[in-house]
């Protein structure tokens, strides 16, 4: 699994950065945030399926999803920090932090761990199973 793991997450890393730049570059309203996670999690489970010639076990998706998860969350908070380093002062962050109620970054942040599980559940489990029919058929033609 770690192999896989690195693999998303530097993948990730490398997406949410070209998101940004071209979503700014594009002047496109509204985020992006969901479609790097989209791509890179069909890009993982594509990815699996082609090395292990099979979709991922029960326990193997679930450490997929959770590890992904955590990853998601340490390429964003490095990206963000070095963002605010070069953008704000260390006051203005501990404003904004101050600023907002405890109860609404734990109501945010499941908000998001639930729609990063959601999609990656389908990445490792709907698409994983397309990608494996696909696989198959491919072997049938040759």
């Amino acid at each position: 699994m770690k192999y896989y793991l690195l693999f998303f997450t530097a993948a990730y890393a490398v997406s949410t950065i070209l998101f940004a730049v071209i979503s700014t570059l594009l002047n496109l309203p509204g985020s992006t945030g969901m479609a790097p996670l989209l791509a890179v999690g069909f890009l993982t489970s594509w990815q699996f399926v082609k090395r292990e010639q099979r979709i991922p076990t029960p326990e193997e998706k679930k450490t997929l999803i959770w590890g992904s998860i955590a990853s998601t969350f340490v390429v964003s908070f490095v990206l963000v920090a070095v963002v605010v380093m070069a953008t704000m002062s260390i006051q203005d962050v501990m404003t904004v932090l101050k600023g907002v109620p405890a109860w609404i970054w734990l109501v945010a942040f499941s908000f998001v761990i639930l729609i990063e599980y959601f999609i990656l559940h389908m990445s490792f489990g709907w698409y994983a199973k397309t990608c494996l029919k696909s696989l198959e058929n491919k072997k049938r033609l040759n």
